[in-house]
């Protein structure tokens, strides 16, 4: 069963876990187990927040795993390239990943796009909420400038 049916993108992030499994088995990786763990854990970590995103039935959770998603895929693309640096990827494999990666990030982007603008990711603003009729906040004391003849903060508590 596919958990993201409906998603071409779930496919391709399930794609990217493939490949990244089949190009770090073998003895090149046995020295460096952490970096293969890293490439596995983040391919593996961009199909699961696809997963979560898709079958959360809230609308302001699937932007958010979206994006988480977005955030692993680009921590893959650089784990990718540091390990063609260090000689673990032939360049042809690591060209074949990163275009692989390239196309889901521009797949993710696209769809992240159409989640804001579509209103399922409207957060809930963070400033004061104003209801018809009220006033504007003032500032506060600090926030505005000394008038003459106010004495300053650092005389009133004697410093200076």
């Amino acid at each position: 069963m596919n958990p993201t049916p409906r998603l071409k993108v779930g496919a391709k992030a399930h794609e990217l876990a493939l490949r990244v499994f089949e190009h770090t088995r073998g003895r090149g990786w046995s020295h460096e187990p952490a970096l293969r763990e890293q490439l596995q854990l983040g391919s593996l970590t961009v199909a699961l927040h696809i997963v979560r995103g898709a079958r959360d039935n809230r609308q302001t959770n699937f932007p958010r795993a979206i994006d988480a998603a977005l955030t692993s895929l680009r921590e893959l693309s650089y784990i990718l390239l540091l390990a063609r640096d260090a000689g673990l990827l032939p360049t042809s494999t690591y060209a074949t990943l990163e275009a692989r990666t390239s196309e889901l990030d521009r797949m993710l982007v696209g769809l992240r796009h159409r989640l804001h603008s579509s209103g399922s990711a409207a957060r809930p603003s963070r400033g004061f909420r104003t209801f018809p009729g009220s006033r504007p906040r003032q500032p506060l004391q600090a926030d505005r400038p000394p008038q003459a003849g106010t004495p300053q903060l650092s005389s009133a508590l004697n410093v200076g």
